[in-house]
Order: C-alpha cells, then sequence, then structure tokens
C-alpha cells in the first residue's frame, strides 16, 4: 500500500515495525547515517537525498543541485555521522562528495573535470499527453541560444520497462550533436519507476500498451512545442528499449 515506498523495520522473528511512511517522492534507496538514516528520493527526471534523525524525523535536504542530476551510489555505515555519495547530471560527470550529517554540509573529494564546456547546454522540460490522459516529463537539452524553429534534428530516447528510470547523466560526447544544432530528448514514461512502483506497474503486463502511448505522446509534444517535425525527429533505444523503437 505504498507505492512511493515506506520502510519499516524487521525483527528477528520477521515482526515488522513502522519507521517512516510514505511521503512524496519514490524512495530509490536508503543507507544508515549516525542514529538515523539517508532517503534518495526521484519525482520524475528530478532526485534529492533527505536526512532523518533516529526518530524518523526529517532532518534537512541535502544541498545538492536540486535539477539535472541523479545520485548513482551511497556509501555509509551506523554510527558515523559521514556518508559519500556520488552524483552525475546532464552536464556533470562523475561526482563524489562527503556529507557531514552534523553540520549539513557537502565537500567535493572526487570530480571528473571534462576537456569539453558544457556550461551552454541549456535543459528545459515539456511534458506531452499520453491516451490515457497522463502526463508524460519529457527533458530537452539544447545550447543557449538554439531556438525552436519546428524542424530541429531531434533525438528521443526512453526505456520504459523493468522500473528502470530513465534519469539525467552526463551527455559526454553527445554535446557534439548540440553543438551542431541538435536536440536531445529524454522521456520519463511508464515502466520505470520515476514516480515509483505505481508508475512501473502501469506499463507492464496487461498495461505495456501505455509505454508505447507515452513514448508517442512524448515526440508528439516535441512537435507541437515546434523543436522539431515528423522529418527531423529520431528515436533512440536499447534491451527493452528496442522493443520500444519496435513498436514505434
Amino acid at each position: 500500500d505504498a507505492p512511493r515506498g515506506r520502510i519499516v523495520a524487521v525483527d528477528t522473528h520477521g515482526k515488522t515495525a513502522p519507521v517512516l511512511a510514505q511521503r512524496d517522492g519514490a524512495i530509490q534507496r536508503i543507507a544508515p547515517l549516525g542514529d538515523g538514516f539517508l532517503v534518495v528520493r526521484s519525482w520524475g527526471p528530478d532526485w534529492w537525498v533527505e536526512q532523518y534523525d533516529t526518530h524518523a524525523t526529517l532532518v534537512q535536504r541535502l544541498p545538492l543541485p536540486a535539477h539535472g542530476i541523479a545520485v548513482d551510489d551511497l556509501a555509509a555505515q551506523s554510527g558515523s555521522n559521514r556518508a559519500l555519495l556520488s552524483y552525475s547530471g546532464w552536464t556533470t560527470p562523475t561526482r563524489w562528495v562527503e556529507y557531514d550529517g552534523t553540520h549539513g554540509t557537502l565537500k567535493t573529494v572526487f570530480a571528473v573535470h571534462p576537456a569539453a564546456d558544457y556550461s551552454k547546454v541549456v535543459a528545459q522540460r515539456i511534458e506531452g499527453t499520453s491516451t490515457d490522459g497522463t502526463r508524460i516529463p519529457v527533458t530537452v537539452l539544447s545550447l543557449a541560444g538554439t531556438r525552436a524553429n519546428g524542424a530541429r534534428p531531434t533525438i528521443l530516447y526512453s526505456y520504459g520497462g523493468f522500473g528502470i528510470p530513465v534519469r539525467p547523466g552526463f551527455i559526454g560526447a553527445n554535446l557534439a550533436w548540440l553543438e551542431r544544432g541538435g536536440v536531445l530528448a529524454y522521456a520519463n514514461i511508464r515502466g520505470g519507476n520515476e514516480f515509483g512502483e505505481g508508475w512501473h506497474a502501469q506499463g507492464q503486463k496487461r498495461d505495456k500498451q501505455n509505454v508505447f502511448d507515452d513514448f508517442h505522446a512524448a515526440a508528439l509534444a516535441l512537435i507541437d512545442t515546434h523543436w522539431t517535425d515528423r522529418a527531423h525527429l529520431g528515436i533512440l533505444g536499447a534491451s527493452n528499449g528496442g522493443l520500444l523503437m519496435g513498436a514505434q
């Protein structure tokens, strides 16, 4: 009864007790910190980390970028008020930071510095409307100054299965595509777990058609917002995303 996730304690006899009720944001990962714990959450393409004390009271949201990043790894242990976590984003290669749970501060301990300049990459959010009325977030990446002229060469990517989220990740060499006037788009369609288990369940088994409808809605959103047209829109997917490509 908690599609966005809740936390319970389990004793040696298998008896459970509630710790943290479902709240805003889908739980992606948890880890101990001091006498409390950390929770990694997502809501669509946005990711963040929360710190809770021993009574499961929210202490604070960690001071990470609010948009355009996803949390990759989290290393922490009970009794220690320090944790290591890594994150990356559309314009940010892997970065490891140390979190001080006592003072609520972050310190970078390792960062990959790309040779190219990603400071001019702009991320915008649009939405498509699927067949059943569900709103589908689409992140559009372009270079600053790139105007939506209705015919931009555009690549739309998604996955749509197995509870695997489409999340912000470093675009790397795809910067060259943007530098030549192209556009990259990433759709958070059902089948992943960006919005929790309910989002995943609505894209599997008898509801698999939702996945294909969502992707089609994302494509139409790019056309309706005048980023591209049918002649200049390409689609990309692999593995389960290959099934998605075939269905289109």
